[in-house]
């Protein structure tokens, strides 16, 4: 499996980043960063969460299997 996705969740390993990215660069997704968070995150391992205003969220984190998720 290359890619998961639920409601309010989606992930993919780290080598398919820029799937993961593509996913969150189409219509509808309008959280500003998103793209360059999950290479800050490819990159670092480090987990960033992100608020905007009390319902509009996300947070993106590396899993010690190498999985990148994002949660909104």
């Amino acid at each position: 499996m290359i890619y998961s996705s639920s409601t309010g969740y989606a992930a993919a390993p780290s080598g398919y980043s820029e799937l993961l990215k593509e996913v969150f660069t189409g219509e509808g997704f309008v959280y500003e960063g998103m793209t360059e968070n999950i290479n800050f995150v490819k990159e670092t391992r480090a987990k960033v969460s992100v608020e905007f205003t009390r319902h509009q969220a996300y947070t993106i984190d590396q899993k010690e299997d190498g999985w990148i998720t994002v949660s909104w």
